[in-house]
């Protein structure tokens, strides 16, 4: 029985092994760091603001490309109206200093551009 007893004491972990599983858990936490990391930046790489200087024009905008590359204009849509709307009669590349105008028989608030790299909102308060 003492013999049996003896075989249901707990082991007393010796300094290596709880060093080792230290060294392990550090190993892991740096793992994670790194690629939470990595992650982070490939999302703000893929990140790529539609760059367009929009401004009023007598009776519609106009829509410039100051970005680095070529955008493609699909849509424009004016005062979320359909009866507003400013018809493309295909998507329209604007390489880097060209220039799209939309004209339109409403008064201009609001104008939503959907392009190539997402859609963007432009507000205005006023008439020129």
């Amino acid at each position: 029985m003492n013999e049996q007893m003896s075989n249901l004491q707990p082991q007393i972990p010796t300094e290596t092994s709880i060093g080792a599983k230290r060294k392990r858990r550090w190993w892991q936490v740096l793992l994670l760091i790194i690629f939470a990391v990595i992650f982070a930046i490939r999302i703000l790489a893929s990140y790529h603001p539609i760059s367009l200087d929009v401004r009023l024009y007598n009776d519609g905008i106009t829509a410039t490309n100051t970005g680095d590359g070529t955008i493609t204009v699909n849509d424009v849509l004016i005062n979320d109206r359909r009866d507003c709307y400013a018809k493309l009669s295909k998507p329209r590349p604007l390489n880097v200093g060209e220039q799209l105008i939309a004209l339109s028989f409403c008064n201009i608030v609001r104008v939503q551009i959907d392009t190539n790299k997402g859609s963007e909102i432009y507000t205005f308060s006023h008439r020129p």
